[in-house]
This record gives C-alpha cells, sequence and structure tokens, in this order.
C-alpha cells in the first residue's frame, strides 16, 4: 500500500513541476515578445531583416532599400549608414580543455595519447560603427545557460545564422562604399567641368565662347542652367 501511495506522490510532483516549468518557459516567451515589441516600435524605418540577439538585450534590423542598420535596446536606437559599419569580428568565448588517455601496448610500454576539445559559451558578432559614444554592438547568435562542445546542433545552427549576417552585412558595406565612389566621381566630373568654364580665355570671341560652353552641355559635363547662365554673361 505505501508502496503505491509513493508512486502517487511520484508522479504528481512530476507532473505539478512540468506544469510549473510550462508556465515558466511561456512566461519567459512573453517577457521576449514584450521585449521585442518595445523595441520594433522604436524603429523610424522600414526593416527587411532582423534579428534579436541571443541574450535578448538588443535587436539588429537592416533596411536594405534605405541602407540603413539599427541596433535597438529597450532604453535606446541606434540608426547608421551602412558607410558608417567601419568592420565586423565573430567572437567566440569559450574554454578549451585537454584529456589524456595512458595505454600499455602489448610490448608492457606505456603510451598516452591527448585529446583536446572545446567548450563553446557565447558566439558573438562585434560590430564597429562611427559612433564616438557607442563605437560597438554586440549581437549573440549562441548565449546558453550552459558551454556545448563545437559541432553540437546548438552551435552549428547559431554559427549557420551568424555567417547569413555576415555576408549579408559584407554586401550591403560594398554596396555603401560602391555609392561613395560613384558621388566621388560625379562630383570630380562636376569640379573638371567648371573649371574648364573658368579656364574660358577672354581673348576668345563670343561666339567661340558660346560653341565651348555648348560643347560642354552636350557632353553632360555642365547642366542646362549652368549653361544658360554662363549664355547671359556672355552675351550681356
Amino acid at each position: 500500500m505505501s508502496y503505491v501511495i509513493a508512486i502517487i506522490i511520484g508522479l504528481t510532483v512530476g507532473i505539478l513541476f512540468n506544469i510549473r516549468m510550462k508556465k515558466k518557459r511561456q512566461a519567459a516567451l512573453n517577457k521576449s515578445s514584450n521585449q521585442l515589441q518595445a523595441m520594433k516600435n522604436q524603429l523610424t524605418n522600414t526593416p527587411t531583416q532582423e534579428f534579436m540577439s541571443a541574450d535578448n538585450k538588443c535587436l539588429l534590423s537592416l533596411d536594405e532599400t534605405a541602407g540603413k542598420i539599427n541596433f535597438t535596446t529597450e532604453e535606446s536606437n541606434k540608426t547608421y549608414d551602412m558607410t558608417d559599419i567601419l568592420g565586423i569580428q565573430p567572437i567566440s568565448h569559450g574554454s578549451t580543455s585537454q584529456d589524456t588517455t595512458t595505454r600499455e601496448n602489448v610490448f608492457g610500454n606505456l603510451s598516452s595519447t591527448t585529446r583536446t576539445s572545446r567548450k563553446v559559451s557565447r558566439l558573438e558578432l562585434k560590430i564597429t560603427v562611427k559612433d564616438m559614444v557607442t563605437p560597438h554592438h554586440s549581437i549573440f547568435f549562441y548565449h546558453g545557460p550552459f558551454a556545448v562542445n563545437e559541432g553540437h546542433p546548438y552551435l552549428e545552427k547559431a554559427e549557420t545564422k551568424m555567417n547569413h549576417w555576415i555576408g549579408i552585412l559584407n554586401v550591403m558595406m560594398s554596396r555603401g562604399n560602391g555609392i561613395d565612389e560613384v558621388s566621388a566621381n560625379i562630383h570630380n566630373i562636376m569640379e573638371s567641368a567648371k573649371a574648364q568654364v573658368t579656364q574660358l580665355q577672354p581673348q576668345n570671341s563670343v561666339a567661340d565662347e558660346l560653341v565651348k560652353i555648348s560643347n560642354l552641355l552636350q557632353q553632360g559635363m555642365i547642366t542646362q542652367d549652368e549653361y544658360n547662365s554662363l549664355k547671359a554673361k556672355l552675351i550681356s
């Protein structure tokens, strides 16, 4: 009889424990969901991709159309141009251990084998930006309650996700740098055109000057407004 009672008590305790753990997990999910929504409410642009850091402290989001990247916490939202990113660095936090096994071979000699293993507790992507106040932002792709061996499914999934974001950021950074180069080229062309117009010699006839600025207009070196302004000065 006492054996049956013990089984019933054990089952009851197990059921109550499972119910309690389920409630705790649900509460954690609700809290995480509320944090995520609070962070999203701070955004001023429309992200095309986003990722919540594994420590639930920062939302990384990307607006690919506008070329903007956001780092949003419960307290603040930091928005940068992709050209503001100075570098990205993946960091694996953990510890390395060595296990040595000693065996005796058939000749009676002892031989030892050392095996090195590494456990990872956090997988971090450190992003450096042009910001004197907050130059570094950390996004964790694994931030488990315990360290896991390299090759663990949880860790492999986190590494895949992190590599995905590294690829995205590299592409966006390249696009941003390309835009800067194009802008610089356009600026140089405009400056060159202005210099050519300025260098028109005063001894030339008005007709010669008009031909020159007309050629510049046809070549796209000056705008129609600039052409009209120069023409008005020449014939005035």
